[in-house]
């Protein structure tokens, strides 16, 4: 929750480019994010069961993205 407050705190007079020009931070939103573990216990699961012979790597917070990235060799 903190990273999705502070992420639109961060850029409060831009327009993000990977998200709609509309963006708000609402009452519903937080609430949408706050009950996602919730409603998809196994997004996982949910996921690699559409993903066919497609591989599905799951990284958990920055640190987790951080490894992806450097087992991956994808440059930051």
């Amino acid at each position: 929750m903190w990273r999705v407050v502070r992420r639109r705190l961060t850029a409060r007079r831009t327009t993000r480019p990977d998200l709609a020009a509309h963006e708000r931070l609402t009452l519903r939103f937080l609430r949408w994010v706050w009950h996602w573990d919730r409603r998809h216990p196994d997004f996982a699961g949910e996921i690699r069961s559409r993903a066919g012979d497609t591989p599905v790597l799951i990284a958990r917070g920055r640190d987790g993205v951080e490894k992806l990235l450097e087992a991956a060799q994808i440059p930051r």
